[in-house]
């Protein structure tokens, strides 16, 4: 069993405590379906010592956690997730002009 699947088990017998997952995997879609399926963390095995233990007592403290690494991917898919769908609004908008002008 992996981090997500006993993460979706303890979810699923709605035990109540905190999760959070210490990984070396800095994946997109790891770290996505991760925090989807309910997560109150993602913190990679690099980090250093004291910077885990700030994590762990802001998780304590009732935060969702990330380390920086992880909060620099998520941010970045963001952005080229909106820059797609963007991209996406600008070419259905030109083809709309294109057949305005040449298809009537």
């Amino acid at each position: 069993m992996n981090g997500l699947e006993t993460l979706e088990a303890i979810k699923s017998a709605d035990i109540d405590f905190r999760i959070i997952l210490l990984t070396v995997s800095d994946n997109e879609k790891n770290i996505v379906s991760t925090l989807r399926a309910g997560a109150d963390g993602y913190l990679l095995k690099d980090m250093k010592p004291e910077h885990m233990l700030e994590k762990l007592h802001q998780m304590v403290n009732g935060h969702v956690v990330l380390s920086k690494k992880v909060s620099e991917i998520m941010v970045h898919g963001l952005h080229e997730e909106h820059r797609r769908h963007h991209s996406f609004h600008l070419q259905a908008n030109a083809f709309f002009v294109f057949c305005h002008l040449f298809c009537y």
